[in-house]
């Protein structure tokens, strides 16, 4: 009744063959067929499921027989991209020729799984007049939306664009679902962690919140976690033409492109837009952050939380899905070289004038900070742990001698090798920080929310700044946005004190001066473990040795903690410590359709 009027707008390819090679062509065979695969022999396996899913989609069949085999042939092909994808997460974000044909595979069986249900969608639009075929229709709909997703996640943790033309049929077929009113059906997903019953809305609001979330931001762990918590949270975002006057965001459904803050978009909203609002989630989110500051916030449910999430990936899910915020400065397209070191022990090392790390422990002289403050005119510090039994003070730099210290065994020369200095290029600048061109392979520590210390000229200073953004494409390399920090640091050691029992090793530690243009006091950089806000600690810097508490957390990522510190008197941007330093300023992936070298090296 209604198929013969509807035109589903899919590219698929022709249905060419009779029968299979590898089996008969039934849904029995195939699953009978899947049940012998060598599922310990991962490069076996992959072969095998590659060549039978590319056959399988020119095979002329009709499309419930077809969903049938494709059903049998997804829960392998998702087992095996999962193994195969070992290979190369988790470290540098510039493949290696072994690692680019691996990802070059997942992405190709994901993508040949989406064909062989976009074949199924078209062969049963001339049906739909039966319930039946509503039915399979939005089936395989959830199931080219959910492998696209897939997809979507997978450029995500690459930080690469996502192949040509995904999102144009994420968005025709949701299009199509939507208009044949099809949302109303739940379809059976048991790959899914969480929901089982899902629907073709739920599952196309979830990609779309994984494409607000700026995942370039994001470190691939952390985007794992956001596409785990997004299953259940796509219950508390809208999508539709009624949602558009009020939603922060926006998708065209005949583009091949993904949602967009509306307020970027400079064209007439026609009726292929649709409202994308997130307003509830965000709400949810903001109580739940508020509430987890709280002792007595056990019981309070704002969210689910099947994983964890932390506070500074909460925030900012909580910033990506708002209101789009305006750059404070202006970038200038520069060239010329940025001098790069990588991760707080690079940092400390260089800071320090190529110090090793142990000499900071050594020649301490202890102060009392009551004497001090006095001394400078300072209210004294009321210390709430001053009579606590292990609150004495260190009697002379002779006894520190018997601490246990980090064990760092290198001499300076070769700590210059631990910690090379890279030099990039820069593309742009601004006062508030760098875009780069990082040259060649990128170290695996090179990741987002990762400290940097970098500078333009050796004649500089190193300024301290935090990987802010990455993105990678074939044809542009690997690009990083940089943000500044601090003008300089301070470097130190820093060691948590513990009521009971014994205090941490002491670890490296950055002092970083006042920031008045924005407010900012002193504060303290620190490794992510093991402190925490409201954490008494001992610091040593400079021939110094202070208590300190951290009052106040103004940064943390999956590197390091940015903490106020409660006293700041001998921390003052205008002391001998901060003194001199002037302020530094300043693709679509390639589907191989051969991978006969790689089986037998998986």
């Amino acid at each position: 009744m209604l198929g013969p009027d509807l035109e589903l707008s899919l590219s698929i390819p022709e249905q060419n063959l009779g029968n299979l090679s590898f089996a008969d062509g039934t849904p029995e065979a195939i699953k009978a067929w899947v049940a012998e695969l060598p599922m310990a022999n991962l490069g076996e396996t992959s072969r095998l499921l590659y060549s039978a899913i590319n056959e399988l989609n020119r095979l002329g069949c009709k499309p419930g027989q077809r969903s049938k085999m494709l059903e049998s042939l997804r829960k392998p092909i998702h087992f095996a991209c999962t193994e195969l994808s070992k290979h190369f997460l988790n470290g540098s974000i510039t493949p290696q020729e072994k690692q680019r044909k691996v990802i070059n595979l997942v992405t190709s069986l994901h993508l040949a799984l989406t064909t062989g249900y976009k074949i199924v969608l078209v062969e049963t639009v001339p049906e739909l007049g039966t319930e039946l075929a509503r039915k399979n229709f939005a089936c395989a709909a959830h199931r080219v939306i959910t492998e696209l997703g897939k997809i979507l996640l997978l450029s995500s943790k690459l930080y690469v664009y996502i192949p040509k033309n995904a999102w144009k049929d994420m968005n025709e077929v949701y299009r199509f679902s939507d208009d044949l009113g099809l949302m109303k059906y739940l379809v059976l997903d048991e790959e899914n962690e969480f929901v089982k019953e899902t629907s073709i809305r739920r599952a196309y609001k979830r990609n779309l919140l994984l494409a607000c979330s700026r995942t370039n931001q994001l470190r691939q762990r952390e985007i794992d976690n956001a596409w785990s918590v997004y299953e259940l949270w796509s219950d508390y975002v809208e999508l539709g033409r009624k949602y558009l006057p009020s939603a922060v965001f926006c998708v065209n459904l005949s583009d091949d492109r993904p949602p967009k803050h509306k307020s970027l978009v400079h064209e007439d909203l026609d009726e292929y837009f649709h409202g994308f609002d997130t307003v509830e989630l965000i709400t949810r989110i903001t109580s739940h952050i508020s509430a987890s500051s709280k002792t007595n916030s056990s019981d309070v449910k704002h969210l689910e939380m099947p994983v964890h999430l932390s506070n500074s990936l909460l925030q900012h899910l909580h910033h990506s899905l708002g209101i789009l915020t305006k750059r404070t400065f202006k970038r200038i397209a520069s060239s010329g070289k940025l001098d790069v070191a990588v991760g707080l022990s690079g940092i400390h090392f260089y800071t320090s004038g190529k110090t090793a790390f142990q000499p900071h422990l050594f020649g301490i002289e202890p102060i009392d900070l009551d004497q001090e403050n006095e001394r400078k005119g300072h209210k004294s510090f009321n210390d709430p742990w001053a009579n606590a039994f292990d609150a004495a003070s260190v009697d002379s730099a002779k006894s520190l001698k018997s601490e246990s210290v980090i064990d760092y065994t290198n001499h300076p020369e070769s700590a210059e090798k631990d910690f090379p200095v890279h030099s990039t290029a820069l593309i742009n600048t601004s006062p508030g920080g760098y875009c780069i061109q990082w040259p060649g392979n990128v170290p695996k520590n090179v990741q987002a929310g990762e400290l940097l210390c970098v500078r333009e000229t050796p004649e500089k200073s190193w300024s301290i700044a935090v990987i802010r953004w990455m993105r990678h494409s074939k044809q542009q390399g690997t690009q990083i946005g940089i943000e500044l920090l601090a003008p300089r640091a301070r470097p130190c050691a820093v060691q948590q004190l513990n009521k009971t029992g014994k205090h941490s090793e002491f670890l490296r530690g950055l002092l970083l001066p006042e920031l008045s243009s924005i407010g900012q006091p002193s504060t303290l950089v620190t490794p992510r473990m093991p402190f925490k806000e409201g954490n008494k600690v001992l610091l040593r810097f400079s021939g110094v040795e202070s208590k300190c508490i951290l009052s106040s957390t103004v940064a943390e990522t999956g590197s390091f903690s940015q903490f106020v510190l409660s006293t700041t008197h001998m921390l003052d941007s205008k002391s001998p410590e901060f003194e001199e330093t002037e302020i530094v300023r300043g693709d679509e992936l390639n589907i191989e359709d051969e991978f006969d070298s790689l089986w037998p090296s998986l």
